[in-house]
């Protein structure tokens, strides 16, 4: 199997153009915060909004979303009714998240840090909420992410 980094610039520039509504969570949000974590796939946290799903489904069809056997698929509005939804795309992975724990959609995205990357204002979820996502799995790397958190916001508050 061929690995690649995925292409955030895609991914988001993509998303933008479409109006999604969603927030940068995962590994890579951790990373822009200055995290050392390695990532395979893009998380993001989306408006649970009937006509966001039908935004985010036309910007996936845009990069060719598979399942993950590889198999093609075309999206709709109904595609992201689960709590978690995976796909592959020309942009790499992307995982679309619904259960966020301790946060309504509309929580996160007012709190998330708007980050420009690539000409576009990505939101970023903010540390302290990517520590509340992550605290309670039982994940080893979800809990070697809360370490690295907690480092970013002890190094943040030295000043």
């Amino acid at each position: 199997m061929n690995w690649s980094a995925p292409d955030l610039e895609k991914l988001v520039t993509t998303l933008d153009r479409h109006g999604v509504q969603y927030v940068l969570v995962g590994g890579f949000a951790l990373v822009i915060h200055g995290g050392d974590s390695v990532t395979t796939d893009v998380d993001l946290a989306v408006s649970h909004e009937p006509d966001n799903h039908e935004r985010l489904a036309h910007a996936l069809n845009e990069i060719n979303p598979r399942l993950k056997s590889g198999a093609a698929v075309r999206l709709d509005r109904l595609a992201f009714g689960g709590e978690f939804s995976g796909f592959l795309t020309d942009a790499g992975p992307v995982d679309i998240i619904r259960r966020l724990g301790p946060f309504p959609f509309g929580v996160l995205h007012r709190q998330a840090e708007r980050i420009e990357l690539f000409g576009v204002l990505v939101p970023v979820a903010r540390l302290e909420d990517l520590r509340a996502l992550k605290a309670d799995s039982e994940r080893q790397r979800d809990q070697d992410h809360v370490r690295t958190i907690d480092a970013l916001l002890a190094l943040r508050a030295e000043g």
